[in-house]
């Protein structure tokens, strides 16, 4: 079983985010160069001439929600965001509230990658502005019977891929050059989740994906075991499974 990593995404500057922050004290250091990182990526977007509806404070917010979007289709950009403010007149001018239609207004008529990079974008907007909860840990998972363990996810989105669009958005993370991605034999799951006041994602095989979208209420760990029927020994693909979760944030807490 295998797993594929990304990268964090820069956070979208403060100015433009609105409701709830997060509960602990940002990584100071950290916060200043992802902001300045996004700044310089996205500079030559936010800087070219903006006319009609696409123009002003809308277009500036959703250069803010939409980072790796703007990167990726450069000249069409503008288009896209005239078309959409067009099409969804009195959008609230916040990043959360302009973007909310995006990654829909772009499933129809336009290449697929653009919806799908969209909803990415979008699945970190929605984590920044959500909360922070307790995570289980290892010692947690140690005390506990795995015939009675109760297993949920931190506040999390999971986007559906037809296309290698999460390549695409990795590549842009990294500054690295990019062609439009290719379609994909079979689908594949990106997990956006927020833990500790950062945001993240990672790309999930088959069988994690089905094992945390299980998750996405409170389930015992057989629910798990079951996701991986297809394994040799499901017991300890579940176990391995829930031990890297727990590692990487991704399991809230016990109840108490």
């Amino acid at each position: 079983m295998s797993s594929r990593p990304l990268p964090r995404r820069r956070p979208t500057p403060a100015r433009f985010l609105r409701g709830k922050r997060p509960t602990d004290k940002p990584r100071a250091v950290a916060r200043d160069e992802a902001s300045r990182a996004t700044a310089s990526m996205t500079r030559g977007v936010r800087d070219a001439p903006a006319r009609g509806p696409a123009g002003g404070a809308y277009r500036s917010a959703l250069v803010a929600g939409f980072p790796k979007l703007a990167i990726a289709l450069a000249g069409d950009f503008d288009a896209v965001v005239a078309g959409y403010v067009a099409r969804h007149p009195g959008l609230r001018l916040s990043v959360r509230e302009a973007g909310a239609k995006l990654a829909a207004h772009l499933a129809t008529g336009h290449p697929r990658w653009w919806s799908e990079i969209a909803a990415i974008d979008r699945a970190y907007v929605e984590m920044m502005d959500d909360r922070d909860v307790a995570l289980m840990t290892r010692e947690d998972l140690g005390h506990a019977d795995l015939a009675s363990l109760e297993l949920a996810l931190v506040p999390h989105r999971f986007v559906r891929l037809t296309t290698a669009a999460d390549e695409v958005w990795a590549a842009i993370d990294r500054r690295e050059p990019f062609d439009a991605p290719h379609e994909l034999a079979r689908p594949r799951t990106v997990v956006v989740w927020r833990s500790v006041g950062e945001v993240t994602h990672r790309t999930l095989d088959a069988d994690e994906a089905r094992a945390l979208r299980s998750l996405t209420r409170t389930a015992p760990f057989s629910d798990v075991s079951a996701a991986f029927a297809r394994q040799a020994n499901p017991s300890a693909c579940a176990l391995d499974a829930v031990l890297r979760w727990i590692d990487h944030g991704l399991l809230a807490a016990p109840p108490r």
